[in-house]
């Protein structure tokens, strides 16, 4: 009975947006950051419009171009793995995005056609290395990781007072647009026991917490 309600007011909840906006008869619903790790799904929501074609275009330029039509791959995107699902909407789904899949999208259900959504790609780091080197500096790794990340760390000691730690610019590598990055901190730190709390920021943000000495 609880998924027939939860069924139930999804459908009243587009009949109502088909009734408030009544010269949007598709439109797209869709996150602003794909993840380079799993599927990042773009749902396309549709009013009482037959569903003679269904279409989804990413723009080139100032020009779109159909990736795919009723269900077929048929645009120039071979990089990237994408498939299609029908539940009452239709959804194109992206596997492990790469920065390929960056850019505007939409979709179409007959001569309708959604508004233009921006998507970006992230890889979130999924882990870090925090150490400190011989000289007494804090040592940050991180794998796999794009765009560079943006760091707010801060060293916790006993009585749970904060120190915000600048480092320098990092060092990182990769053979593709995926990077390898280390940053080093810009003043040194006695030896013992260290707390840390880590955010680091691609486009949305990864809290780590630990402890290394």
């Amino acid at each position: 009975m609880r998924l027939s309600g939860y069924i139930q007011a999804i459908y009243v909840a587009i009949a109502t947006i088909c009734f408030i906006i009544a010269d949007a008869r598709v439109w797209l619903e869709a996150p602003s950051v794909a993840n380079c790790r799993g599927d990042t799904v773009l749902t396309c929501h549709y009013c009482d419009t037959p569903l003679t074609k269904r279409t989804w275009s990413r723009k080139i330029g100032h020009v779109w171009e159909t990736i795919m039509e009723n269900g077929t791959q048929i645009g120039p995107w071979h990089r990237l793995i994408i498939k299609e699902e029908i539940n009452g909407w239709f959804s194109l789904i992206i596997s492990g995005a790469d920065n390929m899949a960056a850019g505007m999208y939409r979709c179409g259900v007959g001569q309708y056609q959604s508004e233009g959504t921006e998507l970006r790609v992230e890889c979130k780091p999924e882990k870090v290395e925090v150490r400190l080197t011989p000289e007494k500096f804090i040592e940050i790794k991180m794998n796999t990781v794009f765009p560079v990340p943006k760091l707010n760390f801060t060293l916790t000691d006993e009585s749970m007072n904060g120190t915000a730690v600048t480092f320098q610019y990092p060092k990182c590598r990769g053979h593709s647009w995926i990077q390898d990055c280390v940053w080093t901190s810009t003043t040194v730190f006695p030896d013992g026991l260290h707390s840390y709390t880590l955010i680091a920021t691609t486009f949305t943000k990864t809290l780590f917490t630990g402890i290394f000495n």
